[in-house]
């Protein structure tokens, strides 16, 4: 369909000319542009040389030729990269890109992401979790595992069911990843309610899977100094899908959501919580330059300090004593988030003196 696409945007003389030579190239290797790429096999009389001059617009990501994936690496993993780029990168240049161009556009992607070495790794991985779950044998399949992204915490959450007889004979392993992940939220729930840090009895307010979360400031700043842990402000709305996914897919990891419960008391604003604020704590801001008289407008107002914006969505890491120790402007990814917990370790730690 794609190579049908090109051929009608090409020119007549182009489009002949083109046709004429993948005939004669596929005659002369016996081969079929509907052959499969996952078992290409060695080229035939014609170089890879060859190849290369050859305008990569006839060629179909989905059924390239015997001998194609050799030429460009013997790597499966190009294929869904020649798909994403195929687009893009030919229609820009049009007849002159070739064969060759995607290949050095490939290999200058796999220089700076691995992409091949992690398709590889991730092969080897789906073979791991393919494997019949041995309750016998759970250290040896547990390590197995851990090679492959599963963390200790995970990994103890999966030891439980096995150990608890939770299982079902002619599971997998993959189904028992799938069954931690059916009791994760539970697991994320029991974590929220016997560890959160917080002080005395003020109101705190339900945050993802059951972070216990102030949602006043000065409150959350006198338990950090109290406690000597960092407050982790997460700027929010209700209405804002950004944090409806922080809430329910980037905080659903065990691992991250242990330790920011363990290790930073959060505190989450809301930018459109119309709740009044007594009147002894309404005063003058300067984001708005007007009377704040809701926990929406002190949700700004505190965003407005350390941020410098008036919309979610955003996070800050704030030190005991107030001072910024990290912060990010929108949606924070998973590794902002394993940033402020590096951050957050240094809290209390002595500091070196200077030489």
């Amino acid at each position: 369909m794609l190579l049908k696409i090109y051929l009608l945007n090409m020119t007549r003389s182009v489009r002949k000319a083109l046709l004429a030579a993948l005939l004669i190239w596929s005659s002369v290797m016996g081969l079929t542009l509907h052959g499969t790429v996952v078992q290409a096999q060695t080229t035939g009389s014609i170089s890879c040389d060859s190849l290369f001059r050859m305008p990569f617009v006839g060629f179909n990501p989905d059924r390239l030729p015997d001998g194609f994936l050799d030429c460009m690496g013997g790597h499966a993993a190009d294929v869904p990269m020649m798909k994403k780029w195929a687009l893009l990168l030919s229609s820009n240049q049009g007849d002159n890109y070739t064969v060759g161009d995607m290949k050095r556009v490939l290999d200058s992607l796999d220089q700076a992401t691995q992409y091949r070495k992690t398709s590889i790794a991730m092969d080897a991985c789906r073979s791991v979790y393919r494997q019949p779950l041995r309750p016998e044998f759970w250290f040896e399949d547990s390590l197995a595992m851990n090679r492959c992204g599963a963390n200790p915490r995970m990994l103890n959450a999966m030891g439980n069911l096995v150990r608890t007889g939770k299982t079902e004979p002619g599971w997998t392993l993959g189904a028992l990843s799938a069954a931690y992940e059916k009791n994760l939220p539970d697991l994320l729930k029991q974590e929220g309610q016997n560890h959160s840090l917080h002080c005395g009895t003020v109101p705190i307010r339900p945050f993802s899977f059951g972070l216990k979360a102030y949602d006043n400031p000065v409150a959350a700043m006198a338990c950090a100094q109290n406690i000597d842990k960092p407050v982790f402000m997460v700027f929010a709305s209700w209405m804002n899908s950004m944090t409806r996914r922080t809430e329910d897919l980037t905080l659903r990891e065990l691992d991250l959501f242990t330790r920011l419960n363990r290790e930073t008391l959060q505190l989450v604003l809301y930018a459109d919580d119309p709740t009044p604020l007594p009147p002894d704590q309404q005063y003058l801001g300067t984001a708005e330059d007007t009377l704040i008289t809701t926990q929406g407008a002190l949700a700004v107002e505190w965003a407005y300090r350390y941020l410098q914006i008036k919309h979610p969505p955003g996070i800050v890491l704030l030190h005991p004593d107030g001072s910024l120790l990290y912060s990010k402007i929108g949606e924070p990814t998973r590794d902002d988030l394993f940033i402020v917990l590096e951050l957050a370790q240094k809290v209390g730690m002595p500091v070196e003196p200077k030489k």
